[in-house]
């Protein structure tokens, strides 16, 4: 049984809770007039910057260098999300910062960032100088210097020489060739490095022969360079453009040792100086009229380039022979993952090669798209013309195929992932790689793969050698 309750008493208890609320909200009102201040991270980030900057000065008075260099990235941090310009000054200090805390790569950025904004006019331009240098001279010694891509790229960017040798008399040539990565030594290349430094440390008694360096074992002998050991992807991605199934499974493959390849296509003067010294059996393989000396040499066949790196070891007593597919493709891609070595697409064609353009070739009455651009050269062009990769290395896409050791597979499934020639498939035929004087742009790519009879003679077939290095 309920029992109800008196109206009266209702409305008592419905006036004492909404005079509880009341007082709840009064309280409430009061208590936000008298709020604590606003906490540090919800202040103006110009006060934020401030106050950070306070911190780090008691950090740096204390020798706290490291944590002086993060409290400085917090700034850097503020200045990202709200758009803010910070004094010139603070770059001085985040270079003496983090010279102070052996951060050698950020010194010279902070450096480097202070004269760009205050150029020579800077307040603090001679003591930024001489912290750069400072910065640069234990930074970018060989070892230091060569330890990723990235120091590397500081470095160059910061102006240190990238011909320097160490104390030990190791240059940045023989540090990378430890790293086995060959875009730490294609980068070095590209800026300028000097392998006769390397040379003359190794006449000293110093390092052994050093990626970068060029060398010819004889008089006539094809010009060489030493390429460093590493990895890379073989073969080309699905996404790209005009790839064919002969062109994957993509697999990762290590080139384990150091070893020199020839700088250009083996030449007509290259190839009748075996002839003329006996060997090469002799032959003489037609120019077609297009002309001998610098010109590659054409209408050699897989056994006939054979014959010429035997005769070469013979006549040097050093291990040449044909590139494996593998090694072409690491040689030809110099570091990059791009289709071609100069970029993804083929715009450029005619700075790096020879390929079928608008350069007459209209008279070989293809149905392919030529390249938008003229090369100047209807066959083959005399090496040496066109732009390098990044090892140094000229006309490997385009002028003529180049014969590879392998016998010929219809994919990579099974390949080996060592660098060394597949032995096995279809030994009749042998891989070519490159494209030619007659082939269109989407042949002209790092990844493509071309066949021929080892036998035939064809006049857009040559080749390029490789050595052992001992």
């Amino acid at each position: 049984m309920m029992t109800s309750v008196p109206a009266t008493l209702r409305g008592t208890r419905h006036n004492k809770a909404t005079q509880t609320i009341l007082v709840i909200a009064a309280l409430g009102a009061i208590l936000a007039t008298y709020a604590p201040p606003a906490a540090a991270q919800e202040l103006p980030p110009e006060i934020q910057v401030d106050r950070l900057m306070v911190q780090a000065d008691r950090q740096i008075a204390t020798g706290q260098y490291g944590a002086a260099l993060r409290t400085l990235d917090r700034i850097l941090e503020l200045q990202e999300e709200h758009d803010l310009e910070l004094p010139q000054p603070f770059w001085m200090k985040r270079g003496e910062v983090a010279s102070g805390a052996e951060d050698y790569l950020e010194a010279m950025a902070s450096a480097t960032r202070y004269l760009e904004l205050a150029g020579r006019e800077g307040e603090h331009y001679a003591a930024v100088l001489e912290l750069l240098d400072e910065a640069i001279a234990r930074g970018c010694t060989p070892e230091r210097m060569t330890a990723t891509l990235e120091s590397v790229q500081a470095c160059l960017a910061a102006g240190a020489d990238p011909n320097g040798a160490g104390e030990d008399g190791r240059t940045t040539l023989d540090w990378a060739a430890e790293r086995e990565d060959p875009g730490i030594t294609a980068a070095l290349i590209a800026a300028g490095v000097d392998p006769a430094v390397a040379a003359a440390a190794r006449e000293a008694g110093g390092a052994a022969m050093s990626p970068g360096t060029v060398f010819s074992d004889c008089a006539g002998c094809p010009e060489m360079v030493v390429v460093p050991a590493g990895s890379f992807m073989m073969g080309s991605p699905g996404s790209e453009d005009r790839r064919s199934d002969w062109e994957g499974p993509r697999h990762r493959v290590t080139i384990g040792s150091p070893f020199a390849v020839g700088v250009y296509e083996v030449t007509f003067a290259e190839w009748d100086a075996c002839v003329a010294a006996g060997g090469c059996g002799g032959y003489r393989p037609a120019d077609e009229g297009w002309g001998r000396g610098s010109r590659p040499v054409i209408n050699v066949s897989w056994e006939d380039a054979r014959e010429y790196v035997r005769w070469l070891s013979r006549a040097t007593e050093e291990e040449y022979r044909l590139l494996s597919e593998a090694e072409w493709e690491y040689v030809a891609r110099a570091g990059t993952q791009t289709a071609r070595y100069w970029g993804e697409g083929e715009s450029g064609q005619c700075r790096y090669g020879n390929g079928y353009d608008r350069t007459g070739h209209a008279e070989l009455e293809y149905s392919w798209q030529p390249a938008t651009c003229s090369d100047g050269y209807v066959r083959t062009a005399p090496v040496g013309l066109f732009e390098p990769n990044a090892f140094g290395l000229y006309d490997v896409l385009g002028n003529v195929w180049e014969w590879a050791l392998d016998c010929w597979n219809e994919s990579y499934s099974g390949a080996p992932v060592d660098g060394s020639a597949w032995s096995s498939g279809d030994c009749s035929r042998r891989v070519v790689r490159g494209g030619s004087w007659g082939f269109f742009p989407r042949s002209l790519r790092s990844a493509f793969r071309g066949r021929s009879s080892a036998g035939g003679r064809y006049d857009g077939n040559g080749f390029r050698v490789a050595r052992t290095i001992n």
